[in-house]
């Protein structure tokens, strides 16, 4: 079910079952991927999915204008839409430390969410954002830049004044216009990706770039003890890099680009991507296994949880908007 604010409201579903309708819950066999739910354009695209439990998970997205910004919730199985600030677009990535919960989009906006209020925090750009991520409420990263004509954006929020504030890059190495992911295993061991290659570490005092040499667009980063760091991305084609000894190894597959990747802290990992591609990815490796989504959605972000479900989520990003949605889930 999906619920409106208040879990009061309903939302208008659409019986389609074709990926591009709204409102759907599915009775799938176990252990397949099923559309958890479908939402119209009154929702939107869903760009990104994270959650603290897989009994409370989090899914951002929209459309993108003033106004547009979209926000699901998933408590005990039941969808709701929470309430954002006026004018927020567009948001793009989701992710949470204890009880707080940030998401950044398009036009710079940042909101956090905390005691179950969205509110906006400043911003000092007004480019899109892609990607955020922390180690603790103490300090936060945020990514983003158009990949066309931007400089890449890197934002620190501070958590004892509790700011943001712009970064100045190194140099990068490649021509890159957008950084679009952050992840990291501790504060003193995060990575960002980017378009072109871009490939930025920081050690817990500094930035330095660590360019793929494939010169591909890489679109996330995720990562475990186990697996070390993984990214993926390419536009024609999909690519699995690993980072080898600060330097990045990599294979491009016959496969559509990749958009998302989410590492088990126990082995593999997946990734999700265009024409509704999911694939697992070998422990240790590149070997990809491929998964059937039901759906050619663009999917644009995978989460899961280790010996739990994992999610995915995407839209109709490769049509005009207004968007449509999709959330999958395998148990």
């Amino acid at each position: 079910m999906l619920l409106v604010g208040a879990c009061t409201q309903p939302v208008a579903a659409d019986d389609s079952s074709d990926g591009s309708g709204s409102g759907s819950e599915s009775g799938e066999p176990h252990g397949a991927w099923q559309p958890v739910l479908q939402v119209d354009k009154e929702v939107g695209a869903l760009m990104s999915v994270w959650g603290e439990t897989p009994e409370d998970v989090y899914v951002v997205g929209g459309q993108p204008e003033s106004g547009g910004g979209r926000v699901l919730h998933s408590v005990d199985g039941e969808w709701v839409v929470e309430s954002l600030p006026a004018d927020v677009s567009m948001l793009n990535w989701v992710y949470g430390v204890g009880d707080l919960v940030w998401s950044v989009g398009m036009d710079g906006a940042i909101v956090r969410r905390e005691g179950g209020v969205w509110a906006a925090e400043t911003s000092p750009t007004d480019r899109v954002l892609w990607g955020v991520w922390g180690a603790s409420a103490d300090e936060l990263w945020a990514v983003g830049g158009d990949a066309v004509g931007d400089e890449p954006v890197l934002l620190r929020r501070d958590g004892a004044s509790a700011a943001w504030a712009s970064v100045e890059l190194p140099e990068l190495g490649v021509n890159s216009h957008g950084l679009f992911k952050v992840w990291g295993r501790a504060a003193d061991d995060v990575w960002i990706v980017g378009d072109l290659g871009a490939a930025l570490h920081y050690d817990g005092d500094a930035w330095t770039a660590h360019p793929d040499p494939a010169a591909v667009d890489i679109i996330s980063v995720w990562g475990s003890d186990a697996e070390g760091v993984i990214a993926v991305g390419g536009r024609a084609s999909g690519r699995i890099n690993r980072v080898d000894g600060g330097s990045w190894a990599g294979e491009t597959l016959a496969i559509p680009g990749l958009n998302g990747v989410w590492v088990d802290p126990e082995a593999g990992a997946t990734a999700v991507g265009v024409q509704g591609t999911i694939i697992r990815i070998s422990a240790g490796g590149y070997a990809a296994e491929a998964e059937d989504s039901g759906t050619n959605l663009v999917l644009h972000s995978v989460f899961g949880f280790a010996g739990g479900p994992r999610f995915a989520v995407g839209g109709s990003l490769l049509m005009p908007p207004p968007f449509t949605g999709v959330i999958l889930r395998a148990d």
